[in-house]
């Protein structure tokens, strides 16, 4: 069976973008024929391998992704990856957005990073420009504080999984 995503008990990897789940929520991975290209609005992936041997993953137009990362100073981890994990889950329903990962290095608990992935830089954008995006930044625990020089947030173009 694939590996479905515990929010809409769709399939995880990104084979759809979020404004699109209701269409084909019902998608499974072993559905996707391999080395055939799957296009919604725009997010093109092509699905298998080079030469057939499926370690390769092309995506047509690029996914965009940012990168945040941040070390907490105070004894607040716990209570950030608890905010996490009960965020609203507001950016779910973005146009445009693709998933997310948060985690945090096996050697340090107190670093954390945040990786979404986004079917373009203008999704992104908008979302970050948004309410919603303010309002899902409101269970941040209070009194949080992080290590100097360790906020960085990259951009990146993802060609190739």
């Amino acid at each position: 069976m694939p590996n479905r995503d515990r929010r809409q008990g769709a399939p995880s990897g990104g084979l759809y973008c979020s404004f699109m789940r209701s269409r084909i929520h019902s998608l499974q991975a072993s559905e996707v024929h391999k080395d055939a290209t799957l296009q919604v609005l725009g997010c093109h992936r092509h699905l298998g391998g080079v030469g057939g041997t499926g370690s390769t993953r092309w995506i047509g137009t690029g996914i965009f992704v940012a990168l945040s990362r941040f070390t907490i100073a105070n004894d607040k981890a716990d209570e950030v990856r608890s905010a996490f994990l009960q965020r609203p889950h507001l950016v779910d329903t973005a146009q445009g957005f693709l998933g997310m990962d948060v985690m945090c290095p096996i050697d340090s608990a107190a670093e954390i990073w945040l990786v979404t992935r986004w079917c373009d830089e203008e999704s992104y954008q908008n979302w970050h420009k948004s309410h919603e995006y303010h309002e899902s930044h409101k269970g941040i625990p209070k009194g949080l504080k992080l290590v100097p020089g360790t906020a960085l947030v990259r951009l990146f173009r993802a060609f190739a999984t």
